[in-house]
């Protein structure tokens, strides 16, 4: 098992190195304010953290993908190493991602390069908890980057030296709570309460309610009455992020479907749809479609936007 997961991890590597994506909840429309079950998810909402069940967790996660939409091709990827630690109420993460952006007439794209770290800590009492999250880190970014075939990415992410033309710091700081009632999970996120990019950092009372996310989530017991575990699992989620900020408040609702084939193996289904609240009828329709073999899990995501171009990723995960 260590053999095959170093060549996991070798093979991630060699392609090029966001603590932000997570396969789970972006195939659900990009929710995460009351999520629960975690199945190796990156934590949107800090108090999450209280009601995972597992005493430890180490993971490493790579993921690949489209980040301009499938209009023609090549098309100009994303790449990402994350390796994500949890323990009871504290989970820590870190991600290198690189990425093609801004794709200009003569193949030419700027290359933005990001290193994050994100820690979390939670703390709760039976059906309660709440937590706080910080996440910093930094960018740089390569302006008119040749991209005129699909090995320019990794060479030029890699190998080619990365010119700091654009640079930038950035620290965030975020609150949640989160109850448990029954098979419901209820949840409140308080996003970007401060907020430092570049040289200036900002908290001002009168905002520090404009990145409010609200949410409920429910999910079907893993094991019937009896003890006995369900082969077939639903859960479905919706949440309004952003919510007293009219530009940017948005909805967002997702579901997932998970057949169990053994005890630690599984095929889960996902999908969801994102949009802004004063525009619900042009979002983006959300799908995933995941298998876990114990301890190494594979997914596949495509986002949709209406009237847009399909932008897909995939992703591998081992757990340690």
């Amino acid at each position: 098992m260590r053999k095959a997961a170093a060549v996991v991890l070798l093979l991630l590597v060699s392609v090029a190195m966001l603590f932000a994506y997570d396969p789970r909840l972006s195939a659900m429309g990009n929710i995460g304010v009351s999520v629960s079950g975690t199945e190796m998810q990156s934590y949107g909402n800090p108090a999450a953290v209280f009601f995972d069940e597992n005493p430890y967790t180490f993971l490493v996660s790579g993921t690949i993908g489209d980040v301009m939409g499938l209009d023609k091709w090549p098309c100009y990827p994303s790449s990402s190493l994350e390796a994500l630690f949890v323990a009871n109420m504290i989970t820590a993460g870190m991600e290198v991602s690189y990425q093609a952006e801004n794709r200009r007439d003569n193949d030419h794209v700027d290359l933005k390069q990001s290193v994050t770290l994100d820690v979390n800590f939670s703390a709760g009492y039976n059906f309660f908890s709440a937590g706080v999250g910080v996440t910093g880190g930094s960018q740089q970014q390569r302006l008119d980057v040749p991209m005129e075939s699909l090995f320019d990415f990794p060479v030029q992410s890699v190998f080619a030296p990365f010119d700091r033309v654009v640079n930038s710091e950035f620290i965030q700081l975020r609150a949640g709570m989160m109850m448990h009632l029954g098979q419901f999970f209820v949840g409140v996120l308080l996003d970007n309460l401060l907020h430092k990019d570049g040289s200036s950092m900002t908290f001002k009372w009168s905002e520090i309610f404009d990145g409010t996310g609200i949410g409920m989530y429910w999910s079907m017991p893993e094991y019937a009455s009896r003890g006995r575990m369900n082969n077939l699992v639903v859960s479905a989620g919706a949440e309004v992020k952003n919510l007293f900020n009219d530009d940017e408040r948005t909805f967002n609702t997702g579901a997932e479907l998970k057949f169990r084939m053994v005890r630690d193996s599984s095929t889960v289904f996902r999908t969801g749809y994102s949009a802004l609240w004063n525009d619900l009828f042009h979002g983006t329709i959300t799908a995933g479609l995941g298998v876990n073999i114990r301890k190494v899990g594979f997914y596949g995501n495509i986002d949709i936007p209406i009237g847009g171009y399909p932008v897909g990723r995939i992703t591998a995960r081992v757990l340690f």
